[in-house]
């Protein structure tokens, strides 16, 4: 292939890894009516677990309904949670650089109506807080005026 053909090429695979990776097979002869994309599957197993612990164990439901409700919330919350895509990102990323830039920001201040402001929130009193929002408020205030 000689080289301008190369450099023509678009070898971007950036829509092939954007596709969810679905799943109809399972065993054998087994087969889903319809293809259930991996993530269905692993949020709705965490949604169902959870919800199964917390009802048989918390609340000492029934057996029957304990494994009923985890199976009905395991499959309307996977479907939910993979659906959603906080900031056009999947869940687990988004979570990961939530809890990242939280962590970075904590020990220089903190934000108040999407500013923020360098002082340490452990030295903060409740009066400190309250009083630097009233200012916060004013110089709005004056700001629209």
């Amino acid at each position: 292939m000689a080289e301008n053909q190369r450099k023509e090429l678009n070898l971007s695979y950036t829509r092939l890894y954007q596709q969810p990776h679905l799943v109809q097979h399972l065993f054998g002869n087994r087969y889903l009516e319809r293809a259930l994309r991996i993530s269905v599957i692993f949020y709705g197993g965490g949604v169902g677990i959870v919800t199964f612990l917390f009802l048989w164990k918390i609340f000492q439901a029934s057996l029957g309904f304990a494994l009923a409700s985890g199976v009905f919330s395991a499959y309307y919350g996977g479907i939910f949670l993979s659906e959603l895509k906080p900031d056009g990102k999947h869940l687990p990323i988004f979570l990961k650089d939530w809890f990242v830039y939280r962590f970075e920001h904590w020990k220089k201040g903190y934000f108040y109506k999407g500013e923020f402001f360098e002082e340490n929130l452990a030295e903060l009193t409740v009066v400190d807080f309250e009083k630097k929002v009233r200012e916060w408020n004013e110089e709005q205030e004056r700001k629209v005026a």
